[in-house]
Parts: structure tokens; sequence; C-alpha cells
């Protein structure tokens, strides 16, 4: 059995809905390989635009092998 690609976002801003729209629009990814973590309002409701997964908590799913994830944005990372 092929196991499908599937990507995560830590963040789910300008950087990300660049990232995902492309993927979409190119035919590389569909919305259901695709989760991502909208930690406040701002960017919730445009994400959803694309009809991908997304939680406002941090993502359960970073550490499964189902999903390869990076963060949006590396510059807001701590430490």
């Amino acid at each position: 059995m092929t196991e499908t690609f599937k990507v995560g976002f830590i963040g789910s801003g300008n950087i990300a809905q660049a990232i995902i729209g492309g993927a979409i629009k190119a035919g590389n990814l569909q919305p259901s390989q695709i989760k991502t973590s909208a930690p406040s309002d701002r960017n919730f409701s445009k994400i959803q635009e694309f009809k991908v997964a997304t939680t406002m908590t941090i993502v359960k799913w970073q550490n499964s092998r189902k999903y390869y994830s990076w963060p949006a944005n590396p510059t807001k990372l701590r430490e």
C-alpha cells in the first residue's frame, strides 16, 4: 500500500498560505494532505479558505510519522 505524502505547517500566516495555495493550485497536494495550526483568529479564517485541516492549539500531529512538518516562519521559533 502506497502511503500518501502529508505536510503540516506550524503557523498559518502569509508564508504558509503562499506555499499551501501554490501546492494546491499546481496539483501537488490536495487539501486533505495538509494540516496547519493557527494559534490566533488573525489567520484562522484565511487558512480555512483552502479547506485544509486547521487547529488553534499546538499541533498534536507534529511528531506523527504520517506528516512532515515545518514552521512557516522560522524566525518565530523559540529555543
